[in-house]
């Protein structure tokens, strides 16, 4: 995983040395913040530029809260999995922590494999993440190319209506019908009207 990259938020200098140590013995990068603020400074604007990462988030933070800089970086939909740290049982804080966004938390002192296995299942988890929203793009911008009459003839299509049907709907002929839905499958890069059928319906749900 040399590729992977860990952002860790800790005013504990020792306690982030260990864990850096931790990570690079399993060939993963951290980059250390002490500071809250310095942390937030670095990450604004910067996550569609981050992959395959994770941050790892102290809950009691000098300046503002763990949960106060999870609740601002979890507003973009792009922030990579939050992994927050406690050194006591704080069920309530706990709670808060994953209504917010958090990917998991961990209670010091915990096992450094505990915490590996953690990082490792947030970072496998952003890149499927962000995998999917790159197949998004692609989708859209090949639903994008469509024109008009093409994407009426995709909407009945996806509503399940047959050549004849869509023709009579259009006042069109049967083999124009058919010759837009071979363009359309040309330009959405499908074999089957069920491949179709399923880009469309996904690109419908993730249109805004």
């Amino acid at each position: 995983m040399s590729d992977a990259k860990v952002f860790l938020v800790d005013d504990d200098e020792s306690f982030c040395a260990v864990v850096a140590s931790l990570l690079k013995s399993v060939k993963i990068e951290a980059e250390t913040f002490y500071s809250p603020m310095d942390f937030l400074k670095a990450f604004e604007g910067k996550s569609e530029h981050i992959h395959n990462a994770c941050v790892i988030l102290d809950m009691r933070l000098p300046e503002i809260s763990g949960l106060d800089v999870l609740e601002k970086i979890t507003a973009d939909p792009l922030c990579p999995p939050v992994i927050m740290l406690t050194a006591h049982a704080d069920v309530p804080s706990a709670v808060r922590a994953m209504k917010s966004g958090a990917f998991d938390f961990i209670e010091k002192p915990f096992s450094g494999q505990s915490l590996v296995d953690l990082v490792q299942k947030a970072i496998d988890a952003d890149r499927a993440k962000r995998g999917k929203m790159r197949q998004t793009r692609t989708l859209m911008a090949r639903l994008a190319t469509l024109s008009k009459r093409e994407r009426q003839v995709l909407d009945l299509v996806v509503a399940g209506k047959a050549s004849k049907q869509i023709a009579e709907e259009l006042g069109i002929s049967i083999h124009t019908v058919d010759n837009h839905r071979a363009h359309i499958m040309s330009k959405m890069h499908t074999d089957s009207l069920a491949d179709l059928v399923r880009a469309a319906v996904s690109a419908k749900n993730k249109a805004p």
